[in-house]
């Protein structure tokens, strides 16, 4: 359902409208100097003791060094319209800011213009904790999202349909002093494709005495406006002569250009923390993801009775409700003026040619035209346009009182008993669908309860898709839902056995488990500052120190094979800053990434592309979303569509492209190809997973997968599902909240052959679920899980537990196995 909702949207939950609008006004980048502007000095040429490039620099240090800064924005268009020689300025966008470091924010979008139903709207606002999101499109609904450490412009819109289309205009072209609050101090060009900065004449902008500056960029002139006491921008020029095509369609304006003012400018005042508040209305819904707006509705006439409309045929005899009574009838509603009539009359002829023999149907063609328009031409203009159906003429606007027609074309459907069935307003495309609707009312079937069924189905998905996207909790704090950890209880039905349990000589502080070279040994990441690799039997085989860091919990390994079958492992954790590669010889061979950001939610180091390499696909917090690493450190793309990423995973090995999954706050699972490119949103409906698994089964429709949903804080469940997030089972997990970063869902194996999953409870508990969901056994520890393996040799399995005391090594069989 969630999947057909999002593809029947266009453009994307409707975000594109203003948006586009702003990228045709400003083009790729900005600004338009007027007409009678003097020749510029020549770029070397100092004012105040500064060439224009010092002054540009002079003001992005301004914004780069404040510490608060606020203003109120609007886009203009100044132009002359032909033949009037007046000069009017038009409001398209209305924008206001405000901007406290490190990461609070206000940031407000108003469609000034907008259209008769109010234009788009959309408000941002980061408190320093989280971030709430709102757009008119999507009403009665803000996302939340957990607030960066530092606002960038790459993450202070973390829903990313919305960033994707705020930031489809450059920021630079957008908003400058959002974007120079926000840059890296290294990013020393504002206006990256610009050159030649030069100086114009000094001018007042109202009481403002003001430093102009043009450049030159690929779209054009950009003029800015620097305000001479503060260095602050109040206004910008922008370069629009490419796009005048555009912006100048009809070369109606004789002179046009947009600019941006940029009013009420503070810097380092006091904002009130209330600002950077966006509050939460009564039936308004937090949500992890925006859900577009229920679908619409079927006419709220439909299955009823219409009135007693009267209509007349070219000759003057009535036809109305009681002459048709016993047939079933279609009206097509048009006026000789209307070209999507004209379009459409082809279309209807074919409809007209499949019944005119049936005397159980009337199919009749409704003239709008008012009575100065004669029948003579309302019948030749249906001829014309290649239309052979009656004509009827409704010159008493019986159409519009009783049958309530409001635009042409329409089309209505009466059934035999003069209910309406069908009631269609625009252009019908194809002639099959009003076909097909006719024949299954001949047939006798009720077209009009169908409708209202099938909504209400719909309307059933739609809130089952919004409630699994719905925010229930804080999502700050989790204390609320510390699990309740049971004593240990052994498995039923399999046969566990301790081989070892590490001492704290061995071991500190046991973390994360990897089983290596099929389960001879296996490695653990230790207070999160060294690897230590032991063997089967506990013995320690070398002690790897991780590159100096700040971070100890929460840690993780991943390891792969390169092609020449060296084995690479990589040391991590969910909020670290870097992740930590060691070659087959357990040396250090990189610390990556150097620049600091708001942590890491997962790593998959992986040959997912099967070039006999493995990638780092790295999965951040803050917006930086998903970025593909080579080993020696090299970038190779970034992905940017999520912003708070939990899991980053391998989907089925036999697909034609391998895919790399991602979860996320949003709940879904975004697939994405080997080189960053996405693939496939994928809604599980009813339900937001923080975490996937798959099963390998050799083939992707068959491949199992299975998921960790949450519904509120605490309240978790395994699910099962398919490649079109249908859920196939559900199994309930005990109550709490995950304190330690446990792998939640592992594919496994029970004896040589059963296939089974694993899942790690928050409350310290292991279930193993075959296949299809049903509980096969359970181990509950008795303590917190840090670490989780199952490792393999020919004739026993080896469970590995970790918990913050040491690390136990359990041999495990099926009941009935020796």
């Amino acid at each position: 359902m969630a999947a057909k909702i999002f593809s029947s949207l266009s453009p994307r939950v409707g975000f594109r409208g203003a948006m586009l609008g702003l990228s045709l006004l400003i083009g790729c980048s900005g600004s338009s100097p007027e007409p009678s502007d003097p020749s510029p000095s020549k770029a070397e040429t100092k004012v105040d003791g500064m060439t224009a490039a010092e002054l540009v620099e002079k003001m992005r240090s301004t914004y780069l060094q404040a510490k608060s800064y606020t203003d109120n924005a609007s886009y203009v268009r100044r132009a002359v319209l032909r033949g009037e020689g007046v000069e009017r300025e038009t409001t398209f966008f209305q924008m206001s800011l405000a901007f406290e470091r490190p990461n609070k924010l206000r940031f407000r979008f108003h469609e000034a213009g907008g259209s008769p139903s109010g234009g788009h709207d959309y408000d941002i606002a980061s408190d320093g904790t989280k971030v709430r999101s709102s757009a008119s499109s999507v009403p009665r609904q803000v996302h939340e999202a957990i607030a960066p450490l530092a606002l960038t412009p790459e993450n202070f819109i973390p829903e990313p349909e919305m960033r994707a289309a705020i930031l489809g205009v450059s920021l630079e072209n957008l908003y400058p002093p959002l974007l120079m609050l926000m840059a890296d101090p290294k990013q020393r060009l504002i206006f990256p494709e610009d050159s030649d900065p030069q100086f114009l004449d000094e001018q007042k902008l109202g009481d403002v005495d003001c430093y102009r500056i043009r450049m030159s960029s690929p779209s054009g002139k950009r003029v800015l406006w620097i305000d001479k006491a503060s260095t602050l921008l109040r206004r910008m020029e922008l370069p629009i002569e490419s796009q005048l095509k555009l912006l100048n369609p009809n070369d109606m304006f004789s002179q046009i250009s947009i600019y941006v003012d940029f009013e009420d400018n503070t810097r380092d005042a006091e904002i009130d923390t209330a600002s950077f508040e966006l509050e939460i209305p009564e039936g308004v819904r937090r949500v992890r993801r925006f859900i577009p707006p229920a679908p619409a509705g079927p006419s709220p006439d439909l299955g009823k009775p219409v009135g007693d409309f009267r209509f007349a045929t070219l000759e003057g005899k009535e036809v109305n409700k009681e002459t048709l009574a016993g047939k079933l009838v279609i009206l097509d509603f048009w006026f000789t003026g209307c070209p999507p009539c004209k379009l459409q009359t082809p279309i209807l002829e074919k409809v007209y040619q499949a019944f005119k023999e049936n005397e159980e149907v009337a199919f009749y063609s409704v003239s709008t035209d008012p009575t100065r328009i004669s029948s003579e031409v309302v019948a030749k203009t249906m001829v014309d346009w290649g239309g052979s159906m009656p004509v009827l003429r409704d010159s008493e606007s019986s159409g519009y009182e009783k049958l309530k027609i409001r635009v042409t074309p329409s089309v209505v459907v009466l059934d035999r008993e003069g209910r309406l069935q069908r009631f269609q307003t625009g252009m019908h495309s194809h002639p099959e669908p009003l076909i097909n609707a006719i024949q299954k009312l001949l047939d006798g079937e009720d077209l009009a309860a169908n409708a209202m069924e099938e909504h209400e189905r719909q309307l059933a998905e739609y809130e089952q898709v919004l409630d699994a996207a719905t925010i229930k909790d804080s999502i700050v704090s989790v204390d609320v839902a510390r699990p309740e950890i049971p004593p240990r209880r052994l498995p039923e039905h399999l046969q566990v056995e301790q081989l070892w349990q590490s001492t704290t000589e061995q071991l500190k502080q046991p973390g994360a488990v990897l089983a290596l070279e099929e389960g001879a040994s296996v490695a653990v990441l230790d207070a999160g500052m060294e690897i230590v690799v032991l063997d089967s039997a506990g013995a320690i085989l070398g002690r790897h120190a991780l590159p100096e860091h700040p971070e100890q919990r929460n840690g993780f390994l991943r390891s792969a094979l390169d092609g020449e079958g060296q084995r690479w492992v990589l040391a991590s954790g969910v909020g670290w800053q870097q992740v930590f590669l060691f070659n087959q010889q357990w040396e250090s061979t990189l610390s990556f990434p150097d620049e600091a950001h708001s942590g890491i939610g997962d790593v998959l180091l992986a040959d997912v592309a099967g070039t006999g390499t493995p990638v780092m696909y790295v999965g951040y917090w803050g917006g930086l979303g998903v970025q593909g690493g080579t080993l020696d450190g090299r970038r190779l793309w970034s992905n940017r569509r999520l912003d708070h990423v939990l899991q980053v995973a391998q989907g089925p090995s036999v697909s034609p492209q391998r895919k790399i999954w991602c979860t996320s706050t949003r709940g879904t699972v975004m697939q994405l190809s080997a080189d960053g490119k996405p693939v496939k949103e994928l809604y599980v409906t009813g339900h937001s997973l923080m975490a996937v698994a798959v099963a390998e089964t050799g083939e992707e429709s068959s491949a199992r997968f299975c998921g960790l949903a949450v519904a509120e804080v605490g309240q978790y469940s395994v699910v099962g599902f398919d490649l079109e997030g249908s859920v196939q089972w559900q199994y309930e997990l005990p109550q709490g909240e995950y304190t330690r970063q446990v792998p939640r869902i592992q594919p496994v194996r029970l004896g040589k052959e059963k296939s089974a999953w694993l899942v790690a409870a928050a409350d310290g508990s292991l279930h193993w679920l075959s296949p299809t969901g049903e509980l096969l056994d359970q181990f509950h520890y008795g303590e917190a899980l840090t670490g989780v393996a199952m490792s393999y040799t020919d004739d026993a399995a080896t469970l590995w537990i970790a918990t913050d005391e040491n690390l136990t090594a359990w041999e495990i069989h099926p009941m009935g196995e020796p």
